[in-house]
């Protein structure tokens, strides 16, 4: 499960983002979108599937409990690529902050690096030479947020909420991206017919 964490032997903080599926309907046998009453839903004989739209679940956690968690959607062509894209700068080293809210904002995501100290050497003392390049190592404030409105259920936006503050290095970061690239593949490409709604 994609998962950004604080060291396992710290008090543990993390945020996850699991995608969950494919953004489904429950549709008639004419593939017509079945409104009305929770029991004519619940009735509707088929489900359509969806390929703009993936479902997911985010979710803060404090010394491995859930303190919040919401339900939502990112667009595939918009946020999904965002996302991705970012996080691949972000670890590759040519950007060295991401600043993410889907569409639908269920939740935001700033990640920036943290900058090196200042070093003052002593008398006599030579300042040690600093690698090159980005290294696992380096250190990047994740700031996590999830809509309190939205994760309560009330439908709307309240545009404020529930959030983890964390220090994370970029083999983390690393970690968590791996994990959404291989949670994406697995869901595979959305049916393109209808499918019995019980499936």
């Amino acid at each position: 499960m994609p998962t950004l964490s604080t060291l396992p032997d710290a008090a543990r903080l993390a945020f996850t983002l699991e995608l969950t599926g494919w953004e489904s309907y429950l549709v008639d046998e004419h593939g017509e979108l079945v409104t009305g009453s929770p029991e004519e839903r619940a009735a509707a004989p088929f489900r359509r599937y969806s390929d703009e739209w993936i479902e997911y679940r985010v979710a803060l956690e404090m010394l491995d409990q859930t303190i919040l968690e919401g339900y939502g959607d990112l667009h595939a062509e918009y946020d999904w690529p965002w996302l991705l894209e970012g996080l691949e700068q972000l670890v590759a080293g040519e950007e060295n902050e991401l600043r993410f809210e889907p569409m639908e904002p269920d939740f935001r995501l700033f990640i920036e690096l943290v900058p090196e100290p200042q070093w003052e050497p002593m008398e006599e003392e030579e300042e040690p030479l600093a690698p090159e390049g980005p290294q696992d190592d380096d250190l990047f404030d994740v700031y996590a947020e999830i809509d309190l409105e939205r994760a309560a259920g009330q439908g709307s936006y309240g545009g404020e909420g529930l959030a983890a503050h964390l220090v994370l290095d970029r083999a983390e970061l690393r970690r968590f991206l791996e994990a959404l690239r291989a949670e994406h593949a697995a869901l595979g490409e959305p049916p393109e017919t209808l499918v019995p709604a019980d499936e």
